[in-house]
């Protein structure tokens, strides 16, 4: 008695264990359909993901520096050709500088538009040249050691290929493309020979769902009474059957964001799931799915996908898993990239605002120095006391007016100072030692304090010499004035040149130390201009 009882409960067990029940597959099916929701999402295609952002940024760059180029090369004809085939750099930008010479040098910087004028040509305009050409080479070396990844579009089209098999962007019904010929080949049959289970995921969900009998797969999937119309056949009505499972999906709405742990976590979870129904039968050990036998042929019975072959057989594996972790993998170095990206984009705007405060700056220093020489200037042609009382005394005597230094008013009966008190001979000996026109020394030129020193021309009123040296101790954050010879008069004061840089830490909004201010002339050689 006691041995029928224990006969009957194991009966019962195992009955339990392998008679179909609705929703025995709801599990897997629900994780399938997550999976081809997630696919069919894919990543977002915009792209500032993929490529950097940063084209305005060397226009601006490229512009400062052509701003601030010296007049040789500034004057060319941009559409010359000839002479400059072995010169890469002048092939990749002369159609950019003939556009911004045409274009006045403007340049739509922040949320207005900016006119870069020329920079007068002094020894400070090679300065900025300098600073715009670091920056477009710092800029240009960041952008060429982005790590490669592919785009967002490449990563979709792995996805595709996930769902619907190799270089395959929708559901095919020619053979070998997203389904097997038939139930047996398709869903792994025993296993004990090739097949295409695990081709595609389309394929999958319709062995677990589809059948090609009655309906007992689909209440497998989903519940009593469910109903599949399109059954899968074979390769044929695969992708009829395919859309009619894929519309029973419970997942079908709010699908979230694609991300990598997303995906991750979803072929981990399936991983797990190959082989729970298996209840001790070996024969079951790689079947995705409880299945009514221990094959799986999309017969009418709960389906199943037999992963024996694919899994037993060295360096074949279930082949849509493979694309799909190929994609994650991809998908974390387009993250990679994407950082890198977004850090190169921050840098470029920082070299950017560099260069433009250098050459604002210089702009600043250029105009505040023209204003202060012509108001200098208009200082020193009004006539001396002494110069005054020395034609005064000749007043109603225009017989005595030295004509040399004073002119005789015979209206007012006066003899007054020549207008502008300097003698010819003053004025040729000023351009003799300034140079041609009045340009004045090209300090520029010279490289060391010595020399600097030695140059040669007519020196200011009060000054030690024609230029004047700054030098720079570089990550000490200090100046040393080797040789500081020159002043400028700001508003009738007098300031050293490095006060005068102090004046400048502020200049439109945009502010920098002081040692930034010296950096720009550290080791220099420059006009005195006052």
């Amino acid at each position: 008695m006691i041995v029928k009882v224990i006969a009957a409960i194991i009966a019962v067990f195992l009955a339990s264990q392998t008679e179909a029940a609705a929703g025995d597959n709801l599990k897997e099916f629900g994780l399938l359909c997550q999976l081809v929701a997630a696919c069919e999402t894919g990543m977002p295609t915009t792209a500032a993901v993929d490529k950097a952002d940063i084209s305005d940024v060397l226009d601006t760059l490229v512009a400062i520096n052509l701003s601030s180029a010296d007049d040789e090369f500034f004057n060319r004809n941009f559409e010359e050709v000839q002479g400059h085939a072995d010169d890469g750099n002048y092939t990749k930008y002369k159609a950019r500088w003939k556009k911004l010479k045409a274009n006045t040098l403007k340049r739509k910087i922040g949320s207005s538009d900016e006119l870069l004028q020329r920079l007068p040509d002094n020894s400070l305009r090679r300065h900025v040249q300098l600073e715009a050409l670091a920056a477009i080479e710092a800029t240009q070396a960041a952008q060429a050691q982005l790590p490669e990844a592919k785009t967002a579009a490449q990563i979709n089209e792995e996805l595709k290929a996930v769902l619907y098999g190799a270089d395959q962007q929708e559901a095919a019904t020619e053979s070998g493309k997203t389904f097997g010929t038939n139930g047996e080949a398709a869903c792994g049959n025993d296993g004990s020979a090739d097949n295409a289970a695990g081709r595609s995921l389309a394929n999958d969900l319709v062995c677990l769902c589809g059948g090609n009998g009655g309906n007992t797969p689909a209440e497998g999937c989903l519940h009593t009474g469910a109903t599949i119309t399109n059954k899968f056949t074979g390769e044929a009505a695969g992708a009829t059957s395919y859309t009619e499972i894929k519309g029973k999906c419970l997942h079908k709405d709010g699908v979230p964001t694609v991300s990598v742990e997303r995906l991750t976590a979803l072929a981990s979870h399936f991983k797990t799931l190959i082989g729970v129904h298996a209840a001790g039968t070996s024969a079951k050990n790689y079947h995705y799915g409880k299945g009514g036998a221990a094959t799986c042929s999309a017969a009418n019975q709960e389906g199943c996908i037999n992963y024996k072959h694919q899994l037993e057989t060295a360096n074949r594996g279930i082949q849509w898993l493979k694309t799909l972790q190929e994609a994650i993998d991809d998908m974390r170095k387009q993250q990679t990239r994407s950082a890198a990206i977004q850090q190169l984009e921050s840098k470029a705007k920082e070299e950017e605002r560099k260069v433009l405060l250098a050459y604002k700056q210089a702009q600043a220093i250029a105009s505040l120095a023209s204003a202060t020489a012509a108001a200098q200037g208009a200082q020193s042609s009004k006539p001396t006391k002494e110069e005054q009382n020395k034609c005064a005394k000749f007043d109603k005597n225009e017989t005595h007016c030295p004509p040399d230094s004073c002119d005789y008013d015979k209206k007012q009966n006066k003899c007054k100072p020549k207008s502008g008190s300097e003698s010819t001979a003053e004025t040729t000996g000023k351009q003799a030692g300034e140079g041609a026109a009045g340009t004045g020394p090209n300090c520029g030129q010279y490289t060391d304090p010595e020399k600097c020193a030695k140059a040669q021309g007519k020196q200011k009123d009060g000054k030690k010499s024609v230029c004047g040296w700054t030098d720079f101790i570089d990550r000490q954050e200090k100046v040393e004035p080797k040789f500081f010879d020159s002043i400028f008069l700001v508003n009738n004061k007098i300031y050293p040149m490095a006060a005068f840089f102090m004046s400048l830490v502020s200049f439109e909004g945009l502010s920098l130390n002081f040692m930034r201010l010296i950096k720009i002339y550290k080791n220099s050689c420059f006009d005195i201009i006052l």
